[in-house]
């Protein structure tokens, strides 16, 4: 009896050790993707979700004489509804809002408090030996007054690991993440986007649609 309680006891120091030199200590942090000049993405240390204090997103007109959004353009988006790795799910839609116009030519082609679809990309909840949550989302499209949708690119990982001891490893369950309602993300549009209408008619265009909500 004795042997197998030194041999137990022995067990239990090297899952302890593997613990402590694989268990993940970093400080909670968000990450973000955002496109570089060949369209691929990388990761940077989030910003404080704050974004800048002007109304609206204002772009630069191309030579062409049709209404078109440039690529990387900046969209200023806040998120709907609070969303947690406890109970999020691969490829659940999330809703954003837009917080700011954006401006083409003087004219509000997306006005702020439009509609911004994204989805989760992993979801992964606390778990056992100390295994803290994970939460990876998208933001995918948003459309224009005038029904035309435009493809953006921004994706955010939040993961939580609270400096756990190896004895709490063991014997506590992990953390969850989560993403509070009304945190603010600046999203690009992914290419140019042509509006179907001439820089000379876009004015009228959306002046009927504002009429027709």
């Amino acid at each position: 009896m004795k042997n197998i309680l030194v041999k137990l006891l022995s067990l239990i120091t090297c899952v302890m050790i593997v613990l402590f030199y694989f268990s993940d200590n970093v400080s909670a942090k968000q990450y973000l993707s955002i496109p570089s000049e060949d369209d691929s993405a990388y990761a940077i240390l989030a910003n404080d979700g704050n974004t800048p204090a002007d109304s609206e997103t204002k772009i630069n007109p191309a030579e062409s004489d049709e209404a078109c959004i440039s690529a990387k353009t900046q969209i200023n988006v806040s998120l709907k509804n609070t969303i947690t790795s406890k109970t999020a799910h691969k490829d659940d839609v999330i809703v954003f809002v837009t917080t700011k116009d954006v401006i083409l030519d003087q004219v509000p082609v997306i006005p702020a408090g439009t509609t911004v679809l994204g989805k989760i990309v992993k979801a992964k909840s606390a778990g056992l030996l100390g295994q803290d949550g994970e939460l990876i989302f998208s933001i995918d499209s948003v459309t224009t007054i005038n029904n035309i949708t435009v493809p953006l690119s921004y994706t955010a990982t939040y993961v939580s690991s609270n400096k756990h001891s190896v004895l709490t490893n063991i014997l506590k369950k992990g953390k969850d993440v989560s993403c509070d309602a009304g945190t603010n993300y600046v999203a690009t549009v992914k290419q140019d986007v042509d509006l179907g209408v001439s820089k000379e008619n876009l004015p009228i265009e959306i002046a009927v649609r504002y009429n027709k909500k």
